[in-house]
């Protein structure tokens, strides 16, 4: 048995995913977490966003953070099955730790609402 951390996982989706496709989605991964014994899942959606560069022809994507707390096998396997989607653009799982919370508060818009830019 392995230690239950806290993670985030970002996924980016085509610019046009909603309704019924998105639903499937996250009932997939609803399944793989609680297959995993995970309990609450934090659900923000960011929206649509530019991308910084195109991908697969795309220059907007759909964006969707999800937060909760669970073991490593249940990552690398939400993981895996997210690679398997064809609306899911790109994904990124981190490990969040108490210090990282603290210091960083990003918006969604990606910019840190404490930072004070100096010309």
């Amino acid at each position: 048995m392995t230690l239950a951390r806290e993670y985030e996982t970002i996924c980016v989706y085509q610019p046009d995913v909603q309704g019924d496709a998105l639903k499937s989605i996250e009932d997939k991964m609803q399944k793989i977490l609680s297959k995993h014994n995970v309990g609450e899942v934090s659900k923000k959606d960011w929206g649509n966003r530019t991308l910084a560069y195109p991908i697969n022809n795309f220059k907007t994507a759909h964006y969707i953070q999800y937060i909760y707390t669970a073991e490593t096998d249940a990552i690398s396997e939400l993981e895996k099955n997210l690679g398997y989607e064809e609306t899911v653009l790109r994904y990124l799982t981190v490990k969040i730790e108490n210090e990282t919370q603290k210091k960083v508060a990003v918006e969604p818009s990606g910019f840190d609402s404490r930072e004070q830019f100096k010309s």
